[in-house]
This record gives C-alpha cells, sequence and structure tokens, in this order.
C-alpha cells in the first residue's frame, strides 16, 4: 500500500475541524497560529477559511521532501502570484489554477497541469498510476458522503491513492473518517466533483 502524504488542516490543527465546523467555535482561541507564521488571530481567522488548496499544497511538498514551511509564509507567495487574490471586504478569491501552477513550479520544480475538463475514471487513472497526485474541486459537503450535495466544487481535496476501488483523498476541513485518508467510491465522488483540477507529479 502506497504512504500516505502527511495531512494537514485547514486550520492547523485537526481537532479545529469539528470545533469550526460542528460547534461553531473560534479556532483563534484553540490554535496557536501564530507558529503558522499569523501576525493576529484576526489574519488567522480570515485566511483559514480559504486555506483548502495551501492545505493541499503542504500535504504535497511535505510528501516530496521539501523543508517545512508556515502556511501564512505560503499564503504570502500565493497571493504575490495572483493564485489567491485578497478583496477589500474581507473575501478572498482563488486558488486560481493556472498561477498556482506556475507558483509550485517556479519556487519547487513541480510539474503541475490544469484541467478545466477533468472525469472521475481519468482523475481515477492518473492516481491508479502512483505518478500523480489530484488537487480536485469538489463541494465541502463531502464531509457528510452520505448527504445529497447542494453543490459540486468551491472546495480543493488532495486525491492521492486508490484503495479497494475507492479514492482516497485528504480534505482539509474534513470530520473525522472524512478528513485524512477519506475514502469514497467514485461515482459517489462524482456527485461533489466540480470536474476540474490540477494534476500534480509525484516527483520534483
Amino acid at each position: 500500500m502506497r504512504r500516505s502524504p502527511r495531512y494537514f488542516s485547514q486550520w492547523g490543527d485537526l481537532a479545529c475541524n469539528h470545533a469550526v465546523i460542528e460547534r461553531r467555535e473560534d479556532p483563534a482561541t484553540l490554535h496557536d497560529w501564530g507558529a503558522d507564521g499569523y501576525a493576529s488571530g484576526a489574519e488567522y481567522r480570515r485566511w483559514s477559511l480559504n486555506t483548502c488548496g495551501i492545505a493541499c499544497l503542504q500535504s504535497v511538498l511535505s510528501d516530496l521532501g521539501h523543508p517545512e514551511q508556515p502556511k501564512a509564509a505560503l499564503l504570502r507567495r500565493a497571493v504575490a502570484t495572483g493564485a489567491l487574490v485578497p478583496q477589500d471586504d474581507g473575501g478572498i478569491d482563488g486558488m486560481f489554477y493556472r498561477p498556482f501552477v506556475e507558483w509550485v513550479r517556479a519556487d519547487y520544480g513541480i510539474e503541475a497541469v490544469v484541467r478545466g475538463v477533468l472525469e472521475v475514471d481519468e482523475l481515477s487513472s492518473h492516481v491508479a498510476s502512483g505518478d500523480w497526485y489530484v488537487i480536485a474541486s469538489v463541494s465541502s459537503e463531502i464531509r457528510w458522503p452520505d448527504r445529497r450535495p447542494s453543490r459540486r466544487g468551491g472546495h480543493l481535496v488532495l486525491v492521492h491513492d486508490i484503495r479497494d476501488g475507492h479514492l482516497v483523498f485528504h480534505n482539509p476541513s474534513g470530520l473525522g473518517a472524512t478528513a485524512a485518508d477519506a475514502r469514497c467510491a467514485p461515482e459517489r465522488f462524482a456527485q461533489f466533483f466540480a470536474g476540474r483540477g490540477i494534476i500534480v507529479r509525484r516527483s520534483s
């Protein structure tokens, strides 16, 4: 069985996932946001809602042997390269795929390809080959796989393996078994999947 990449929560601590999503607690009172490089709790709160793609990248970088960087440092690079765009109203636009791909190639020598149209079967083939990860756009509701999703896309997960016919992925905002090494049958995954993503080579 292929070794799983390290899991990263978008809040910096898996324990925060339940606290934020199910209990509506303030993650800034639960997590040492300073260790993640944030200047303040307010900065952490703002960005932690929009770091699913950065958490996926952290898993990739760790798996490929790159030195760990604070999440806020990666966010600053994402903004500098146009992969994430902060708005005046406090919102965040992105992850923008093409700037992201250019960034990881320039900074880390990682080969990545944007796929604006990507079928689940093709995604599965890439992952099954052992040569690629897929950062896939899904509904955040995939944390509740037995529910009917209200939308597709809007959230990013890292698909890194196939086991017993199921896609295996890290969900930065997952709950329990739907966080690290979450499993989902391809046909069920397709109900949450927006049909697009980034294919990332598993070597650098």
